[in-house]
């Protein structure tokens, strides 16, 4: 179903408030780390068809302590699965949110963006009629359409190795 067209705003007041709050859950989640592109490609994921993998792993490993290795300590095994688990689940109430932020800036931003080309092209159509001020204003708005075409220089060719 298409949406119709949204006139809202957010008051710097309640802007504050929603920071103030997302403040707060990030003040409960001290512990969460940023990945770089390279770390999360090279990581193994666990993923929800993995789960049930780790989760008999586990409970073999707690049942049958010879067969863990030594170097694996099960207590935190077990932290780290838990929060996996529970990040997960956060992540499930998260995501609808976000996705519906990213719609509604898509959204808005287009309304706006359409409107503003709408200005641009009057604004051509009064520099033709010769209405005053309308070509400064339409070469102005202008601008932000144009290419660099100028070329870019090849690279200097490296320094001889002696």
């Amino acid at each position: 179903m298409p949406y119709s067209n949204i006139s809202q705003e957010i008051t710097p007041a309640q802007y504050d408030a929603l920071v103030t709050k997302l403040n707060e859950v990030k003040a409960l989640l001290t512990f969460l780390i940023n990945l770089t592109p390279e770390e999360r490609q090279s990581l193994p994921k666990m993923g929800e068809s993995k789960q049930p993998f780790v989760t008999k792993a586990l409970q073999y490993a707690q049942s049958f302590p010879q067969i863990a290795p030594p170097f694996i300590n099960l207590t935190e095994l077990a932290k780290d699965r838990g929060l996996a688990l529970t990040l997960q689940q956060f992540t499930q109430l998260v995501k609808p949110w976000l996705q519906a932020i990213e719609d509604t800036e898509l959204a808005v931003g287009s309304e706006a963006y359409v409107a503003a080309l709408a200005i641009y092209q009057s604004a051509g159509q009064a520099a033709k009629a010769n209405v005053p001020g309308a070509a400064a204003i339409y070469a102005d708005l202008k601008t932000h359409f144009e290419q660099d075409n100028t070329p870019t220089p090849p690279p200097a060719p490296p320094a001889p190795n002696p």
